[in-house]
């Protein structure tokens, strides 16, 4: 189980559900706060089976306010034994069934009712413990997933063969996508999943689930000490005249972020 908690998926907003009311204020100042920083540092968690909200609601609500169409996501079994539900107000008590209730009919509850804690190695804790940081641009979260055909790809940076394998191995296996490409919206320029698109190339796939950014609206980061002055300017420069940039030199996520599309 801590084995899956380590996956972040890109679920899109419409499809969670929320069992909680959202307290005005602190979703004004927590909107703010993201509006500003331009990143969503923390996924939330979400029941795998109902898509119901555990803990983040006032995230997936600032998210929606943003004009977001997806949120980074920790999924979880919450039939599981070791995610407990209790609750901050007093010697009330609260069940599973009945936060699975208040998400499936509407009739939320109020601000700051329950709390969710998860049992790892015999040690209690908040579940928003399992909430590794991942500082995810809005402009990722903004944007429509979509296909786009890899030969309108332009790379910036050379892809080592050891690198793609894995990738390679998994979609192969799995049938799946699970890695997107992040591309430069104007120029078409890849800013992130270098190691997908060679993966889908040796497969000889024709197209790659896409999220398409203004790379103005987000910050690249430089992996390669060698170059620690790495400007966006030089990402797209190297991707539409060259020369490659070498492999690891750049990329926009912290943590891979996974979605779900078809290989064929």
């Amino acid at each position: 189980m801590a084995e899956k908690h380590t996956e972040v998926h890109l679920a899109e907003l419409n499809k969670l559900l929320q069992h909680e009311e959202a307290d005005p204020e602190h979703l004004k100042e927590l909107t703010q706060e993201i509006a500003s920083d331009k990143i969503l540092k923390h996924p939330i968690v979400v029941d795998e089976k109902t898509n119901v909200i555990l803990d983040g609601e006032h995230r997936f609500n600032a998210l929606k306010n943003l004009g977001c169409k997806r949120i980074p996501v920790i999924y979880v079994n919450y039939e599981s034994p070791n995610i407990e539900v209790q609750t901050w107000r007093g010697n009330h008590q609260i069940t599973k069934r009945e936060i699975i209730q208040a998400a499936l009919t509407g009739k939320k509850f109020p601000p700051k009712t329950s709390r969710h804690m998860i049992r790892n190695s015999d040690v209690l804790t908040h579940i928003s413990s399992i909430e590794k940081r991942v500082d995810i641009p809005l402009e990722v979260l903004k944007s429509e997933l979509e296909t786009t055909e890899l030969k309108n790809v332009k790379t910036a940076m050379n892809i080592t063969l050891k690198d793609t394998l894995p990738f390679y191995a998994r979609f192969l296996k799995t049938e799946v996508v699970d890695t997107p490409l992040i591309i430069e919206e104007k120029t078409g320029v890849l800013l992130d999943g270098y190691e997908a698109f060679q993966a889908l190339d040796l497969l000889s796939a024709e197209k790659a689930p896409t999220f398409k950014v203004n790379i103005e609206g987000i910050a690249l980061k430089t992996l390669n000490p060698q170059l620690r002055n790495l400007t966006k300017e030089a990402v797209l420069k190297a991707g539409l005249r060259g020369p490659k940039l070498p492999p690891k030199s750049f990329s926009v996520l912290a943590e891979p972020a996974k979605v779900n599309v078809p290989l064929r």
